[in-house]
């Protein structure tokens, strides 16, 4: 599982205990030599299944029309479908950092690249975004306090191992001001600006 936020152990007479309780946990799952997570994107939810990055900071997946972005465990994210997205324009780009002002119109832009040589380009969207299962229900009905406005990467084009991957894209937790757990903190739905990954033999 990976369990977003952690707590001060209820246990504790003095309030200040090492050992914290999650406020907040959800499953993490192996797939083709990658730890992903389930996240679900605007209204009506679309779901969208990520690779967990400690090493980046940016939230990104495909959307269409995307025609370079290859084939995964879900379809393409669609904003003309979300009745609560926002598109970016210049002068208020939301991923201080990364995302700049577009040549080519009055949208914000993200280009990243990786170290063993994938890369992706996006447009920055932001729309209502929280962490669940692989049941839309479930997540619906036991997730949505998790659910907040958050700016992320609309891929545009993908190179390298973001063609081929399973899953869609990639969810970055780095310790960084703008990433989705410092965002939870600042919204206060979890209670420490922190998180834990859990892994087990089974």
């Amino acid at each position: 599982s990976v369990t977003k936020s952690e707590g001060e152990d209820p246990s504790s007479t003095d309030g200040h205990s090492d050992e914290f309780v999650a406020n907040f946990t959800v499953p993490l799952h192996a797939h083709s030599g990658t730890h992903h997570v389930h996240v679900y994107i605007g209204s009506p939810a679309q779901r969208q299944t990520l690779i967990v990055d400690t090493g980046s900071r940016a939230m990104a997946f495909p959307c269409k029309p995307c025609r370079s972005c290859g084939s995964h465990a879900s379809p393409y994210f669609d904003p003309a479908l979300s009745t609560t997205q926002r598109t970016s324009k210049c002068g208020n780009c939301l991923l201080e950092g990364i995302s700049t002002c577009s040549l080519f119109g009055d949208h914000c832009d993200i280009h990243q690249k990786y170290t063993e040589g994938s890369s992706w380009s996006a447009n920055e969207v932001e729309d209502i975004v929280w962490l669940g299962t692989s049941n839309v229900v479930e997540s619906l009905e036991d997730h949505m306090q998790l659910a907040i406005f958050y700016a992320f990467g609309c891929q545009t084009s993908v190179k390298g191992l973001f063609q081929k991957q399973y899953a869609d894209g990639i969810l970055g937790l780095a310790r960084h001001e703008s990433s989705l757990v410092a965002a939870y903190f600042n919204a206060k739905v979890i209670h420490r600006n922190a998180f834990s990954l859990c892994l087990t033999m089974d």
